[in-house]
């Protein structure tokens, strides 16, 4: 149930590492564009604590539900911003996903990933995090 809003006003309490993921959007209930822009914030505050910092940017896992338009739309923006940070990759689990034959089954509670779910993010991470 984390928002946007939620990981900005906690950034100072995330470590400075050398790489992070950012994956939040889908528990907003504001406007679309802002949560894009909130998910910049994210990455430009993650990055001003390590400027060499890699930062992941992921689209939005499909929901089986009535917010899964939103999450979409979310998603079709992150994917046309071609500026969404300095040293920011932009990982689009939610094609993914969508691809994934009867994606629905791999959501343990039409939201959250179950142990298959996990297993196929996981793998994906792994061809592009390498």
């Amino acid at each position: 149930g984390s928002k946007t809003t939620d990981v900005v006003e906690r950034i100072a309490s995330i470590p400075k590492k050398a790489a992070y993921f950012i994956v939040r959007g889908t528990s907003d209930r504001i406007e679309p564009q802002e949560t894009v822009d909130n998910i910049k914030l994210i990455a430009e505050l993650l990055q001003a604590k390590n400027t060499c910092a890699k930062v992941y940017i992921s689209t939005l896992l499909p929901r089986n539900d009535a917010f899964n338009a939103r999450n979409q739309t979310i998603n079709a923006l992150l994917r046309a911003d071609t500026a969404l940070c300095t040293n920011c990759t932009l990982v689009d689990l939610g094609a993914y996903f969508n691809a994934l034959p009867n994606w629905p089954t791999y959501l343990a509670d039409g939201l959250h990933p179950n142990a298959q779910g996990y297993d196929a993010i996981a793998a994906r991470l792994a061809l592009i995090i390498k």
